[in-house]
């Protein structure tokens, strides 16, 4: 049980870093391609939370 914790959280961290990447990226990007993506700029963080999170 214990180990199944510990890969429980060390999947979180793993899903932290990849969500904090993709939103230094997302911020770069002009708001012509991120509404491509269909993502408005104050939206980004609800976007990646609901694609790394959202599943729960």
């Amino acid at each position: 049980m214990a180990l199944r914790s510990v890969s429980h959280f060390l999947h979180q961290v793993g899903q932290a870093q990849r969500m904090s990447a993709d939103y230094d990226r997302l911020r770069q990007m002009s708001p012509e391609c991120l509404s491509r993506m269909g993502v408005e700029r104050n939206d980004i963080a609800t976007h990646l939370y609901n694609k790394y999170f959202g599943n729960r």
